[in-house]
Formats: C-alpha cells, structure tokens, sequence
C-alpha cells in the first residue's frame, strides 16, 4: 500500500528532484535590487529570495542601510570606480553609454549584461563585447537550465547560461560553423534566430533573406544539447536529419523595415502545438508579433503568416546596429512554460514593448509603456510567475517599484492576444528596499547563481491527477 506523501515526494540528485520539485526551491536567491546615490558613491545590492525574504546586503558606507545589519561592507573605491562603471542608477537610461544598468536591454536569460551578483550581494564583472544577449536563443523544457543555444551568423553553439565572451571556446565545445552550409541554406546574417523544444524534439531556425523576408526551418526528432559532449555533435547532420526538415515559404508581413535588427533577429518560440511564436524589434517603429501555423503536431507544412498577431508603434528606438547591448531580449519562467520576448520602446532603454507566450499552446499576451525616462526589468520569479520592476527615481525614501505578475492566472483570465491587461495592478508599492537615498534609478536584476535545477522536477498537478485516476486500493 503506497504512501501519496511518498508519490509526491522525491530524492534529490545531480539533475534535480525525481518526483515533485524540492520543496525548499523558493528559499534560493531569486533577484537583487542595486541602487546607487548621485554621483559615485553610496549604494550597493540587495538580495531577495523567492520568498520576497532579505538574504544579505552589500553596500559602501554606514549611513544607508536601509535599516538591515547583515551587512557586507564595500570601500569607496569598490564602489565608486567599480560598480559605477557597470551599473549606474543614478542617469538616464537613454543614453548610449554600456554603464547604464538600469536599461529595458540590459538583462535577459543570461542575466544582467554588465554585472553578475553573489549571495553575499557582491558582484564581478563580465569583461565582455556582450554578443552573448545578442546571440542566445530560445531552449524550451530545458532539463538542463544551465545552458543555453546561441548563434552568430554562421556559427552555432551550445554554451553555459552564464557565457560572456566572444571566444569560440565555448563551455560546450567549439562553435559549429557548418549548419547552414551542410543544408543549402542562404548565407544571410542571423542572431539568436533558434528555438529548440526538448520536450517535442523539434528545432527551429529563423532564416532572412537580407531584404526583411525570413521564413522559419523546422527539424524533427532532435536530441538535446545536452547529450552531446560538444557544439559540433549536436549541430552536425547525424543529430539534424534532414529527412525531416519542414521549411516554409517566405514571409514578408511586417510593418516597416529599419536595420540589422528587425532584419537578422528575432526571438522565435517553438511552442508545444508545433506552431512557431516570432517576434522582431523594429528600431524607430516599435515591435510586433507573428504566427506560423502547423497543420498538425507531426508537421508536413506550415501556414505563413498574413498579417501579425500585434504589433505596437511608439518612437525613435536603438537594436544591435547601434551596439550588442541594445535590441530584443527574451526570458522564461522558472518552469519553462512562459516567455517573454521585449525591447525598450524609447531610445537605448526606456519603457518596454512585450509578448509572453504560453509554450503549451502558443497563447500569448501583450503589454507595453510607451514610456521615455523609466527602465523596465521582467525577471522570473517562484515557478510560473514574474516580477517586473521599474527604475523610478526612489530619492528619499530607499525604495523600489515593484510589481508581481501570476502568469497562470493572467493565461486564465484574458483572452489570446489581449493587449494592456494590467501588468501594474498588483503592485508592491516600494516595498522592496535598495540601498540609496538620494537620487538614483535603482533596478532589480535576476540572480544567475540560484540553482534552477531544483525548479524543474516534475510537476506536482500532473502526478495528483495521475494519482486521482487510480483506485483507492492502489493508493
């Protein structure tokens, strides 16, 4: 006779929980808040778990502690020449400088652009190009959520999450520069244009013609990076069998054209139903979404878009043309089954215009702020749900505006395609503290150092509706 404690339970190990998530999962560092007085001096971080529980503080001087003593105390100099270079809070965000943390483009899956932060609140830098947020594409029902797919033009790699150099010597072996050559593909430029669904096996690479038309490349029955010891063995036509190849025909919905950006990038979703999610920033438009429809789970052809799924115009706007760390970003919850794609909607950093996608069933919702002044951060939060901050001035009073955001439920309550539904009606009214008190821009930034492992066993509802349909002497 079975113990249900026992069926939802598990033993942790080396991949994560068997059976159930770990329990103490929302004890790991979730985000930090960074904050930093006019000028270079008096700030430093804050880290939160998923709890919303303060884990530890690193701040330069005694005079602005927000009131908490577990203190990690940083000097003038590490503050002042150190952190003001890769994080400043206290400018505006629309400025070209790479030192303005605070920017709708500074941080996605891979973490914050500049920085990353510790459990102790300190912080190194990543000495980089920062072609890595450019590159990084989508890796959906990732049972190793520690790495991550990335191309660059011509080159493919599989690489760790935490990647920040531009060196071909990538944690998972050398990048693969065959692809597109061993497939008879055109040799237009692509960046981060890759989708791979573990849980269905299917890959999706997003192709451009060089003149804003792209179509999308769908292969079946592909292994996971993971198992493959090097970038090569998984790219290679062994892994990729053509055989299996489903190619659309070009298509050329779009609202405009601009740059490099909309023409060569997109963050592209490879949703469970077979159909492909891809949206493209449009630099001095705005961005938009669209749909290629699968005509079945085992796909033989796909429907091409003819017009968007939502689209919103706003004003001028900067993508990678303009620098690495400008353009589109993406991020996933931390069960793997919502994404959002976004990009500022004012200059290098301001505002925000968004698409999350639900990966089930490819629903998506849509939100922006046309916005000229305020950063704006998505990080994930607990398993299937968001925070979103806002990087308003919090002279005075050491808070941070904060809003938390139930994925779930908002795929619930709101139809496909519902735009504006209200990202900021739960807010935390600067709840959140920072350390800072005269005026600065603080930001929240995701903590890269949690271990996601423990946020991916399986799921708890699945295995008591499994447990609901058997009998109860079996139980």
């Amino acid at each position: 006779m079975s113990n249900l404690s026992d069926l939802l339970g598990g033993a942790a190990g080396a991949t994560g929980w068997e059976g159930s998530k770990d329990k103490d999962r929302f004890l790991e560092p979730c985000f930090y808040t960074m904050g930093q007085e006019n000028g270079t001096g008096w700030g430093g971080t804050m880290c939160y778990d998923h709890n919303l529980n303060l884990a530890a503080v690193a701040k330069r001087g005694d005079s602005y502690n927000g009131g908490f003593m577990m203190i990690n105390d940083w000097g003038g100099s590490e503050m002042g020449e150190q952190r003001y270079w890769a994080a400043q809070t206290q400018s505006t965000v629309d400025s070209s400088s790479h030192d303005r943390g605070a920017g709708t483009s500074a941080q996605g899956l891979l973490g914050h652009r500049g920085i990353t932060v510790a459990n102790d609140g300190t912080f190194t830098y990543k000495f980089t190009d920062k072609v890595s947020q450019r590159n990084v594409g989508t890796w959906l029902h990732n049972s190793t959520p520690d790495l991550a797919i990335f191309n660059d033009n011509s080159e493919n790699y599989v690489a760790s999450r935490s990647y920040n150099i531009s060196s071909n010597n990538h944690t998972r072996g050398n990048a693969y520069g065959g692809f597109w050559n061993a497939r008879g593909c055109n040799s237009e430029a692509r960046y981060g244009t890759q989708s791979y669904n573990e849980q269905t096996k299917k890959f999706c690479m997003l192709e451009s013609d060089g003149n804003y038309n792209y179509r999308i490349n769908v292969w079946s029955n592909v292994e996971s990076p993971a198992k493959f010891n090097n970038s090569k063995d998984f790219y290679s036509t062994s892994n990729f069998n053509d055989a299996t190849r489903v190619q659309s025909d070009w298509c050329s919905v779009k609202p405009t054209n601009q740059s490099e950006e909309d023409n060569y990038r997109a963050t592209v979703v490879m949703t469970d139903t077979g159909d492909v999610v891809v949206s493209k920033m449009i630099p001095h438009w705005g961005f938009f979404t669209v749909k290629f429809v699968a005509d079945a789970v085992d796909v033989t052809s796909y429907t091409v878009p003819t017009d968007y799924e939502w689209a919103h115009s706003w004003t001028t706007t900067y993508g990678m043309e303009q620098g690495n760390d400008f353009g589109i970003r993406h991020n996933v919850s931390m069960d793997g089954k919502y994404i959002w794609a976004y990009c500022p909607a004012y200059y290098y950093g301001a505002g925000y215009i968004l698409t999350i996608t639900r990966v089930s069933d490819g629903k998506m919702l849509h939100h922006y702020d046309d916005d000229s002044t305020y950063g704006a951060q998505f990080i994930p939060w607990r398993d299937d749900k968001m925070l979103f901050g806002r990087s308003i001035n919090a002279d005075g009073d050491e808070g941070m505006y904060i809003w938390t955001v139930d994925l779930k439920e908002i795929f619930i309550q709101y139809e496909n395609n519902t735009q504006q539904w209200g990202i900021g009606d739960f807010r935390l009214y600067r709840t959140i503290d920072t350390v800072g008190h005269s005026t600065n821009y603080p930001f929240i930034g995701q903590m890269m150092n949690q271990d996601m492992y423990k946020f991916i066993g399986q799921d708890e509802e699945k295995i008591i509706e499994h447990v609901d349909t058997m009998s109860a002497t079996t139980i």
